[in-house]
């Protein structure tokens, strides 16, 4: 049974004071909109099997994971936080925002029903995964990456069941995978720059799928590899992979992230 929170509980859930709920993870129920701001929360926190009308986490400090999980959100953004890890597993969300952080480790979203993703202007990160089995509608992921500030060897994983209409824009990561392409989907990558750029089973014959600006971090060492993928074949000869001296194109299975053996 979800209990009812408002906004003093839910700070001390956040900053761990709950200890009922540190240890049990009770479900909670917040309505309305709740914005924090300026907090440092320091514990890890999973929400289970919860419902969020409106949370917004505003120049935020993690020092531990969050996660939620089977839960119901409707909007959930972070703006300008410093966070470790952060898991949205099997929920249903209209709208998860993840913008202008300090500093995010792993931002990662599974098996969740989303209207809407967005993840834009994050200077450093060492992954987002929008992993397998989501269905989402439209996702923007733009001005993610900068070399000054980020020390993670980054990767952008892309991978879920469904989405209408995905556009990357002007990101920069060390690896750029991309694990489908859907029928009748439209797909954009406009700038990007990347040492391994890694596209496997996307065969969505009937896509709008649009490629440009993208360019090797290091051009020795940079590589472009397709792998049972007849669609980013077919882009291939319009020359949007020219910038890239290494190009290799494979027809088997590809095991999740075993990218070195691939590009070497």
């Amino acid at each position: 049974m979800l209990r009812s929170t408002g906004y003093k509980q839910l700070i001390r859930i956040l900053k761990g004071e709950d200890l009922e709920f540190r240890i049990t993870q009770y479900a909670i129920k917040v309505s309305g909109v709740v914005v924090l701001e300026d907090m440092v929360f320091p514990h890890a926190l999973t929400f289970r099997n919860c419902q969020f009308d409106q949370v917004e986490f505003r120049n935020c400090k993690f020092l531990g994971d969050i996660s939620f999980k089977g839960s119901r959100l409707n909007r959930l953004t972070f703006s300008g936080c410093q966070l470790k890890d952060v898991d949205v597993e099997k929920c249903h969300t209209q709208k998860i925002s993840l913008v202008n952080s300090v500093q995010v480790q792993k931002f990662h979203i599974g098996a969740s029903d989303i209207n809407h993703i967005e993840i834009t202007g994050n200077p450093a990160f060492e992954a987002f995964e929008v992993a397998c089995e989501n269905n989402i509608l439209t996702a923007l992921i733009e001005n993610n990456g900068q070399s000054s500030k980020n020390s993670f060897k980054s990767t952008i994983y892309i991978c879920p069941e469904r989405f209408d209409q995905m556009t990357l824009k002007n990101n920069r990561s060390e690896i750029l995978h991309v694990g489908t392409i859907g029928q009748f989907s439209s797909f954009e990558i406009d700038g990007y720059n990347a040492n391994l750029v890694l596209f496997s089973n996307c065969n969505g014959n009937n896509a709008n799928v649009h490629f440009q600006g993208l360019q090797p971090i290091d051009v020795d060492s940079a590589s472009v590899c397709i792998v049972n993928s007849d669609r980013v074949l077919e882009l291939r000869q319009s020359g949007v992979f020219n910038s890239f001296r290494n190009i290799k194109n494979y027809e088997q299975p590809l095991q999740h992230r075993n990218y070195a053996r691939i590009a070497g």
